[in-house]
């Protein structure tokens, strides 16, 4: 999968009631010629997540297939965050959000509780493998989970295990003409 299947996505949640204007994963596919930058239907500058995590972000396929075996080994009921970060601790990286907070709460970005231009929400988590967390200038590994229902409060992918393709990538909260001048 890419990130443009990731973003239609049927996560079969079932507490996502949606309502009359569906869910992300009912609209039709993302061409991959898309535009980064877009104006919506209400005349609002947007930036295609699909196109933004396409552009910016590796996906690390042969990781997301180690997490799938390791997942059906640990039976036990992981909640959706807890499997990736477990699964990468055990690898040797760290979660810089869970290692920078005492206590230790939430481990990923909630891009709803920021302001933002991308036209879909996300939870992000930040590993690293270094020893000492407190060097950590750049994440190593990235894991995504895009929203594709209604409600905010479910209907999120599978978990995206990715890095970034260059050392310095804008911030989910970097405004649309910004990205663009990034990109060039």
């Amino acid at each position: 999968m890419d990130f443009f299947d990731y973003c239609r996505q049927n996560t079969g949640e079932l507490n996502d009631g949606g309502d009359i204007y569906g869910r992300k994963y009912e609209l039709p596919p993302i061409p991959k010629d898309s535009p980064l930058v877009y104006k919506d239907v209400d005349g609002y500058t947007r930036i295609s997540t699909a196109v933004y995590l396409d552009t910016f972000y590796k996906i690390r396929q042969d990781l997301i297939d180690e997490w799938k075996k390791w997942d059906e080994e640990h039976t036990e009921e992981l909640e959706q965050l807890e499997g990736p970060r477990l699964f990468l601790e055990s690898k040797g990286y760290k979660n810089i959000l869970w290692e920078t907070t005492s206590p230790p709460r939430l481990n990923v970005i909630v891009t709803h509780t920021a302001e933002h231009d991308l036209d879909q929400e996300m939870l992000i988590g930040e590993y690293t493998g270094l020893k000492d967390i407190g060097e950590c200038i750049h994440p190593d590994l990235f894991v995504i989970h895009i929203h594709t229902g209604f409600d905010i409060r479910g209907g999120y992918t599978t978990p995206v295990i990715c890095e970034s393709k260059d050392d310095c990538i804008p911030l989910y909260t970097t405004p649309a003409e910004e990205i663009m001048e990034y990109c060039g």
